[in-house]
């Protein structure tokens, strides 16, 4: 296990988890489109392509203001309707000067990409695209893209989990006895919200950012962050999804003369809306990495 290096994010300069529209104005060229929240959880924009040429739309929100080289990273979490011929995702950042264009493409699962930010920027504005690809086509139709959310911040990759790594998709059972019965009543009674559980050797590796003092604080930092950051995004290299940071343990142990420091991490999955409305792959195994 000692190859296994997860991800997390931090440090947050910027986050818009898309339950609400306000603040998102339109640019719309041909499409047509409009923008909705849907489940409390998702941007869903909508439109028709319905002629030869560029038909675009999109969402703007001004004045995030956040530094670049405080937070390098932007992380955005999307979908479509459809593999091709249809509304394709894009994603702009809008510096003082200049600018961040990704056209993310098309993916009919959720999908996390990871952007690098222009160093030494400010960021003025975001822009989230529904846009039509191929421009040849007449019609496609309806679709949508839908956006997840949007978050700027830091990225720590852990030197080792030396410990071992698990991950807990539970799912909750209750035995009711009844009396009489040759065996109780099993009742479905949804799931628990699911874990990921770490150990790691602080003393392999470099566990600090460079504005650390000692090893593990960017977990501290996570975890003191909890009452203006709700989530941050893991990625176990297998696993990745939004979770919590619950119980960062720092142990120091004794052996005879000398001193290891171990960390172990619980993370809990977050979510606003039911899991049901995703598949498993999706809310367990968004492709894309950090």
């Amino acid at each position: 296990m000692t190859n296994v290096k997860p991800s997390i994010t931090h440090t947050q300069g910027f986050l818009d988890d898309c339950n609400s529209v306000t603040g998102w104005g339109q640019t719309d060229s041909g499409l047509g489109a409009t923008l909705a929240v849907e489940n409390d959880d998702y941007f869903k924009i909508s439109g028709t392509p319905n002629a030869v040429g560029d038909e675009y739309t999109y969402y703007t929100l001004d004045n995030p203001n956040f530094s670049t080289t405080l937070y390098p990273k932007l992380v955005v979490r999307w979908k479509t309707d459809v593999a091709s011929n249809g509304l394709e995702a894009k994603i702009k950042a809008v510096y003082t000067a200049g600018e961040t264009f990704t056209t993310l493409g098309f993916s009919t699962g959720w999908k996390t990409t990871i952007i690098d930010l222009t160093a030494a920027k400010e960021v003025n504005s975001i822009q989230l695209w529904a846009d039509d690809n191929p421009d040849t086509a007449e019609s496609y139709g309806a679709h949508y893209v839908m956006f997840d959310f949007i978050l700027a911040c830091g990225l720590f990759t852990f030197p080792n989990c030396a410990g071992g790594l698990r991950f807990t998709p539970p799912s909750r059972h209750v035995a009711s006895p009844i009396p009489t019965r040759l065996c109780d009543v099993t009742q479905f009674l949804g799931t628990d919200s699911a874990t990921v559980e770490s150990t790691s050797n602080l003393d392999i590796g470099n566990w600090k950012r460079s504005t650390d003092s000692v090893n593990g604080d960017v977990f501290l930092d996570i975890a003191h962050n909890s009452y203006k950051e709700p989530f941050q995004w893991l990625d176990t290299g297998t696993e990745r999804f939004k979770v919590t940071l619950d119980r960062p343990v720092f142990r120091r142990e004794v052996n005879g003369s000398k001193t290891s420091h171990m960390l172990d991490l619980t993370f809990r999955e977050f979510r606003r809306s039911n899991g049901n409305l995703e598949t498993f792959r999706e809310r367990f195994h968004s492709e894309g990495q950090l």
